[in-house]
């Protein structure tokens, strides 16, 4: 097989071409991204920006629901599934997804006060047209987006990508700047960017569409995909479970300051998301085969330190910076986020290791194992929210995340371990020099650029110390 071929030069496969072009068409979308952030905050109050952003949250966990674990379990399907039989497969999908939103918005209508009241703001009340938009336009772009990642259709998803993402910096423009609608006209940018997404992500899907439900297909889709939506639920309440608490005790706009602080973090994470939607469908296919198993964990313990130590590269010098950034990004009347954004870019590299190991056992099959993973470290992290936020504010949130990220680590490790899949720990090393030095920037913070200079070499010379003195060198260049 070419792809296996292709994995003993690591550099040089088909593999990291599909990352490199989605990591082009994420970047181009975080920087487009970003302009359009830095328009919205100058012209959004604090109140204003926590409230769209209670409103999003809200659209996630109601999404949650509305795919049933499909989108994960679709990509996978469609991945290992022949040419005959993905048409109807999505089709099927397609048909789902409307009728889960349809029993949604029956459910959320007679319970949506509860909803509102977590939001910890009476102004999202008179948002509920504008969560079911967002949930929509939002749900089918996101299932259409796996559906072509299914097909390894990347190069399409970048072009259109970086087209809503275009489309949308010019109706926030529009919306927000010239016509001063504020809240409102982020939301009707969003829709309308989202929309245009939607059409032109149904017409890249390239076989022939047909409109068919197959029970059949339904049935593979949610056998697979019930353990993953317990998956992503406990997912979600582990990464949003503390804005939903500092928006209900602290107010929205120490949300708008958290998210503020999470807004660097996050986008790493979506440079993440790049690489986990190449990773998945080709761990899955090496997986599947005996003969190709050692690649599928070269490939993981690959992925697992190379991923650490660009992350961690990128905490460390943010971190040390994070008073210029956040002033040039996002204005002066949030720099009291700093410390919650130099622990979220700690939260960030724990966070995306856990989850590597968590997608290499979906891939194997091990859904439920997966779920058991993330419903512990729900339950876990539930308490521990209630009592840490109220105690240190909204910067008890990325702490939670981190905590969690490490019980991911380790559950997920021991799932994998029992699969047979070895594990090279080496991972770890960057990541403890990582959390030391972001901490450095945390206790002892200044403007005195020698001392973000030295210390910012001591980073480079410890790492190229760890490079030269353990068998990392060994690890990353050796042989299949």
């Amino acid at each position: 097989m070419q792809l296996i071929e292709s994995l003993k030069q690591p550099f040089k496969s088909a593999f990291l071409k599909h990352v490199s072009m989605l990591g082009v068409s994420t970047g181009s979308m975080i920087l487009i991204g970003m302009v359009n952030m830095m328009i919205v905050v100058r012209y959004l109050s604090k109140d204003e920006l926590g409230v769209f952003i209670m409103m999003e949250i809200m659209v996630e966990f109601l999404a949650v629901f509305s795919h049933a674990g499909a989108d994960i379990a679709l990509t996978q399907i469609l991945a290992t599934s022949t040419e005959d039989d993905k048409p109807s497969i999505s089709s099927t999908a397609l048909i789902f997804r409307g009728l889960t939103l349809l029993c949604i918005f029956i459910v959320f209508i007679p319970s949506k006060s509860f909803f509102f009241m977590l939001a910890g703001s009476q102004k999202i009340q008179g948002g509920t047209l504008y969560i079911f938009l967002l949930l929509f336009v939002y749900g089918y772009r996101n299932l259409l987006r796996l559906i072509l990642e299914g097909y390894f259709r990347f190069e399409s998803i970048m072009r259109i990508d970086i087209t809503i993402s275009f489309v949308n910096l010019l109706t926030v423009t529009v919306f927000v700047v010239l016509l001063k609608m504020n809240l409102a006209g982020v939301i009707y940018a969003r829709v309308l960017s989202s929309l245009i997404g939607c059409f032109y992500l149904y017409r890249a899907i390239p076989e022939k569409k047909i409109f068919i439900f197959r029970l059949d297909h339904l049935r593979k889709i949610i056998k697979i995909g019930f353990p993953l939506q317990l998956n992503d639920m406990t997912a979600f309440f582990s990464s949003r479970l503390g804005a939903i608490i500092v928006a209900s005790i602290l107010g929205p706009a120490s949300v708008a300051s958290l998210e503020i602080a999470q807004k660097i973090p996050s986008i790493l994470r979506r440079f993440f998301q790049s690489f986990r939607s190449v990773y998945l469908p080709n761990f899955s296919q090496l997986s599947m085969n005996e003969e190709t198993g050692s690649e599928a964990s070269l490939l993981m313990n690959r992925s697992l330190l190379i991923v650490m130590i660009i992350f961690g590269t990128a905490a460390v010098f943010t971190s040390f910076f994070a008073g210029a950034m956040i002033t040039l990004l996002f204005s002066e009347k949030y720099l009291s986020a700093i410390n919650i954004f130099i622990i979220s870019m700690i939260s960030v590299q724990f966070g995306v290791a856990g989850n590597i190991l968590g997608t290499s056992l979906v891939a194997l099959g091990e859904t439920k194992s997966a779920a058991k993973v993330n419903i512990v470290g729900s339950i876990f992290a539930l308490p521990l929210n209630f009592i840490i936020i109220p105690l240190w504010g909204a910067i008890g949130a990325p702490v939670v995340e981190i905590v969690g990220s490490c019980f991911g680590i380790c559950g997920n490790s021991l799932f994998l371990h029992k699969k047979l899949v070895k594990i090279h720990f080496v991972f770890l090393l960057p990541a403890c020099i990582t959390t030391i030095f972001c901490l450095l920037a945390f206790i002892f913070p200044t403007d005195n650029l020698w001392y973000k200079a030295l210390a910012l070499l001591v980073y480079v010379a410890c790492n190229l110390f760890l490079y030269l003195l353990t068998p990392i060198k060994q690890f990353v260049f050796q042989d299949t």
